[in-house]
């Protein structure tokens, strides 16, 4: 949509109807961002947990951002994971089968 030089984009697959259309997950506030190294878990029910680096070029600094998919309703917001003062690099992501996730990264 020319807002991101790097996007994150998800596709859902449904057996009866085929692949849906594909949208932006790591849609930011700050027009001049980049989302790169994504992670992505799903628990036992279909649910999904989406993480990634997200570098936001007017704060000179990098985040973790991440979103939930809900088999039902979709992809909600992403939000920070990270306080604005920890330098990120990768992103790692974990989730258990009942849908608890631990997201973390590794620092430079």
């Amino acid at each position: 949509d020319g807002t991101l030089a790097k996007a994150i984009w998800a596709s859902r697959f449904d057996y009866l109807g085929g692949w849906h259309l594909p949208h932006i997950i790591s849609a930011s506030s700050s027009p001049l961002s980049d989302a790169d190294t994504p992670q992505i878990a799903f628990d036992a029910e279909g649910n999904a947990i989406a993480i990634w680096k997200s570098y936001e070029y007017a704060q000179n600094m990098s985040f973790i951002r991440g979103s939930r998919f809900d088999r039902n309703s979709g992809w909600g917001p992403n939000v920070s994971l990270t306080p604005p003062a920890i330098v990120v690099k990768d992103p790692i992501l974990a989730v258990s089968g009942d849908g608890r996730a631990t997201a973390g990264n590794r620092r430079r």
